[in-house]
């Protein structure tokens, strides 16, 4: 029902420039360039913000792992963006496809043993390794003063290893 309003208030409002004639397109422009500009500051903040968090995770992620018998491990966290004639003008130059939660695309990549390049956690892991990135990452991305984890671990064939700081096992 929300987005039928919204598409219809943006209906009136086109209508309504149409109406006003020259006039009323300019003034759309200037909305659509002050929308897009507002757009690329929020994009390059949340970019900036990802940059500096990325390594710090994955220093934090990669540390825990080897404390879960993944001794070798190395997690990454991947940020790009992609290049779109279309898209929106980034202050460095080129034009970057938006997205909903701003322009970055980000992939948190696995090297499990030595030797093996960092890949996708989806190509990369087995269903071991993926539980214990997802108890590595759940134990930082979910830490707040005062709150409570819990984690239930079932231990299978030996399966054993130190638990993120902060979990309850």
């Amino acid at each position: 029902m929300d987005s039928a309003l919204a598409r219809q208030r943006q209906a009136a409002t086109l209508v309504e420039s149409v109406d006003e004639g020259d006039s009323g397109l300019e003034r759309l422009r200037r909305e659509q360039a002050e929308l897009e500009t507002e757009l690329a500051d929020q994009s390059e903040q949340l970019s900036a913000l990802r940059a500096r968090v990325a390594s710090t995770l994955a220093k934090a992620v990669t540390a825990d792992l080897r404390r879960m018998l993944m001794p070798k491990a190395e997690f990454r966290v991947e940020i790009w963006q992609v290049e779109d004639g279309e898209g929106i003008l980034s202050s460095n130059g080129p034009r970057l496809a938006p997205g909903p939660v701003g322009w970055d695309r980000v992939s948190f990549d696995l090297a499990a043993n030595p030797g093996d390049p960092p890949r996708p956690l989806a190509d990369a892991a087995s269903g071991g390794e993926l539980s214990r990135v997802a108890l590595a990452l759940l134990s930082h991305l979910t830490e707040s003063p005062g709150s409570r984890r819990w984690c239930s671990m079932r231990s299978t064939r030996g399966w054993a290893g130190r638990l993120p700081t902060g979990w309850a096992s």
